[in-house]
């Protein structure tokens, strides 16, 4: 049995700040809990779908819990993390309050044990109180160069213990003019988000209730939710949800496992890989996928705004690129579900895929944007605002107009979950449709040449502008035709139409190129599209043997960086690289932010704080150092370091478990 309370977290003392904060999430509602130099507990709660007029993920609201006697200045207080239940504790000899959000319900609640005769009373903190005027300038919305003032509403208290917060409006109509979509349905408009708490009748126990919905009403919503909270109170069944979450967790952490021993350097990977598991599961069965910049636990305001809870870089939008790498390493952890809420969330905006390739190009298929908004779009600042009445309207930011492998990757990706969770029926019913819609884009958009189709004018990720046969592309529409050949799916374009990768002689040596012709010779990004035939796309792999040219490309590699969303030591660990990743992996996993307390809050990297394509890289590349699997070969241990040593229950290709356990 996999003891995963070794990786409990316990702070001592008050907290300086919000940044000192531990997670706790239920996968769908969640919250950052911190004791205050008050003396108070505060509950800032997230939801995964709290979702403003502009399309900003925020915060739900802010709860104090205070108490009727000083008991934490008295004597400071231990925060403890148990992730055997996924709750937190704050504790001294004189009291103990036991926070937690309940996995399947709506719930979070807090517990006071004391023998003492204490009292405990919960505050609201409202502080988006008033209608509010956005800079278009404020990276946490994205609006830059916006025509028109933006605006999100305030917050309404609608009992003294119930906060709702309603979209009554929304910018979608304007996008929908804007990008010259026929259609477009509005996900954001009539979005409601509210809190309620109430507390039992010994008064030791709040239970909060949040819950969202598309209302026309949100005064319905909110009545519902209060009286959510009240029956909660009333029913006062706090142990028992407890028990259910040590169920769920138990079996989160004890189904698929990795376990490290050895030197320091090991152990200090296992747990922050287990760490970043947890941050992955708390924030995994929402209705919209998980923000890598940040997910539900983002605290720090921009500068000069410490009390701007709501602040992220990069706002609300969704760069595949970078949420990747959230669900590769649930594909490979073993969370097939927390993988459907992407899925179906994909499905789901298909119309609106389809509706961008028709506005641009006039043809069938999905187009999904590099930087999709949560209705399916281009973000009008990257498509570029006032183009209602041009003729040569389209999207204008040339890092993403042109970067289509991001809906390649997602596809690929599906064809991976079902080889791996074996779920043929909801492969055929959500994610066959998404794949073929995809294909059904590349085959119309692009001519054919010489009985190959020509990709032209296309962007090799963000890195290189206008080039012609991108190696990203070509890899993923190899694997991605042969794949669905081999299971007896239509492909769309037939293997045999799908270029060769390209290739160039750089410094005397024969190595895999960026792209086949380039019509822009400045790099523009730092990511390294030609070694995109390794990780994600499979094509070389060390089950196999592998081309000199392949460990010359890597070798000879531009960027090589390993923070944030790079995949430079998933590459690594794949290419059987043993001394960078025993050199590299620790010291970068071990980047956590400056200021903050718990251990998985990395970043900000490129993005924000907590990164998640951070942790999401860095598990990744630990999973390939411990098994690598392809066409029926098993490599274990491939890339551990010889001080390590490892146990691990992990999933594989055709729908199987690999377990390894030390000798």
């Amino acid at each position: 049995m996999f003891d995963v309370t070794v990786y409990n977290t316990v702070k001592k003392g008050l907290c300086k700040s919000k940044t000192e904060s531990f997670p706790i999430g239920n996968g769908d509602i969640g919250a950052n809990v911190w004791a205050d130099k008050e003396g108070n507990i505060n509950l800032l709660i997230s939801k995964t779908d709290a979702i403003s007029e502009l399309g900003r993920l925020l915060k739900v609201g802010l709860i104090k819990l205070k108490f009727s006697t000083p008991i934490f200045l008295n004597e400071e207080p231990d925060t403890l993390l148990d992730l055997s239940d996924g709750s937190v504790t704050v504790k001294n000899s004189i009291a103990r309050v036991q926070i937690a959000a309940f996995r399947d319900t709506s719930l979070l609640a807090a517990r006071l044990r004391s023998a003492e005769d204490i009292q405990m009373h919960a505050e609201p903190i409202v502080w988006r109180d008033k209608l509010y005027k956005h800079d278009p300038a404020d990276q946490s919305a994205r609006y830059s160069s916006c025509p028109f003032d933006l605006y999100e509403s305030a917050d309404v208290i609608f009992a003294p213990n119930t906060v709702y917060h309603f979209n009554e409006w929304s910018y979608v109509e304007y996008t929908q003019k804007n990008q010259h979509l026929r259609q477009l349905r509005d996900y954001i408009k009539g979005n409601c988000f509210a809190y309620s708490f109430e507390s039992n009748d010994d008064g030791n126990t709040l239970y909060i209730n949040v819950e969202s919905d598309t209302v026309n009403d949100p005064l319905s919503l909110a009545t519902t939710v209060k009286h959510g909270a009240e029956t909660a109170a009333k029913e006062d069944r706090f142990e028992t949800y407890l028990l259910a979450n040590r169920r769920y967790w138990t079996n989160y952490f004890g189904e698929h496992y990795i376990r490290l021993s050895g030197n320091k350097d090991a152990k200090d990977v296992c747990k922050l890989y287990t760490l970043q598991k947890y941050m992955s599961g708390c924030a995994n069965r929402g209705r919209l996928p998980i923000k890598f910049n940040g997910s539900i636990f983002s605290v720090s305001g921009a500068d000069g705004k410490e009390e701007d809870y709501d602040f992220r870089n990069w706002a609300g939008d969704y760069w595949i690129q970078n949420t990747r790498l959230i669900y590769w390493n649930m594909l490979y952890s073993g969370d097939f579900e927390g993988m459907k809420v992407l899925f179906n969330f994909l499905n789901s905006r298909l119309p609106a895929f389809k509706e961008n390739a028709y506005s641009r190009y006039h043809i069938d298929g999905a187009m999904v944007p590099e930087t999709f908004t949560v209705n399916g779009t281009f973000a009008d600042s990257d498509y570029h605002f006032s183009q209602e009445n041009s003729e040569d309207y389209g999207p204008k930011n040339p890092y993403v107009s042109n970067h289509f492998n991001g809906m390649l990757e997602l596809s690929f990706m599906m064809l991976e979950f079902l080889s791996y969770s074996g779920q043929k029926d909801y492969f055929n019913s959500i994610c066959y449709p998404f794949i073929k819609e995809v294909l059904v884009f590349f085959r119309n958009r692009f001519e054919i040449k010489d009985g190959k189709i020509h990709l032209s004018h296309v962007s090799a990720l963000e890195t290189w502008w206008d080039v012609d046969n991108d190696a990203p592309d070509v890899a993923a529409l190899t694997v991605i035709t042969e794949r669905l050949l081999a299971l007896g799916y239509n492909t769309v374009i037939a293997p045999e139409a799908i270029p060769e990768l390209p290739t160039e002689i750089k410094d005397g040596r024969l190595v895999l190129a960026p792209c086949e012709k380039r019509h822009v010779d400045e790099a523009c990004n730092v990511e390294n599209p030609e070694l995109y035939s390794v990780f994600p796309y499979f094509i070389f792999h060390s089950t196999q043997s592998l081309p000199q040219m392949v460990s010359d490309t890597y070798a000879q590699r531009s960027n090589r960086f390993n923070n944030g969303w790079s995949q430079n030591l998933i590459q690594a660990a794949l290419l059987l690289n043993k001394e960078q990743c025993e050199k590299e992996l620790p010291e970068n996993f071990r980047r956590k932010a400056e200021d903050y307390y718990f251990d998985a809050f990395f970043g900000p990297n490129f993005d924000w704080t907590p990164d998640q394509c951070h942790g999401s890289s860095n598990s990744i590349a630990l999973r390939m150092m411990l098994l690598q699997d392809k066409n029926e070969r098993v490599l274990i241990n491939p890339a551990l370091p010889s001080q390590w040593e490892a146990e691990f229950r992990l999933p594989a290709h055709n729908n199987t478990v690999i377990e390894h356990k030390q000798p």
